[in-house]
């Protein structure tokens, strides 16, 4: 089982754009939220285990996604733009 997971998350890793999202769709805000709770639940955090560089990068995108009403994700881009905005508040505050 412990390998299957790990394959997983490997999987996720490697799939992450350069800029630090997931895209499925047209949730990249959703799904950049929900890879990277997968890997916060694996153990690692942004400062430690082998999936800290693309947590940072997930956090650092998700940032670039703040809008001055507090909402986080591109109401244009993301369908369904408040659950990009709740599965980001769960990520974050992990």
């Amino acid at each position: 089982t412990q390998e299957t997971i790990r394959k997983g998350l490997d999987w996720v890793a490697r799939t992450q754009s350069r800029i630090g999202h997931w895209n499925a769709g047209n949730y990249p805000t959703a799904m950049t939220a929900l890879a990277g709770t997968a890997l916060v639940a694996s153990g690692s955090t942004t400062m430690q285990g082998p999936y800290s560089g693309n947590i940072r990068r997930a956090v650092d995108y998700l940032f670039t996604k703040r809008r001055e009403n507090g909402l986080i994700g591109e109401p244009l881009r993301d369908n369904r733009y408040t659950y990009g905005h709740g599965f980001s508040m769960v990520f974050l505050s992990q």
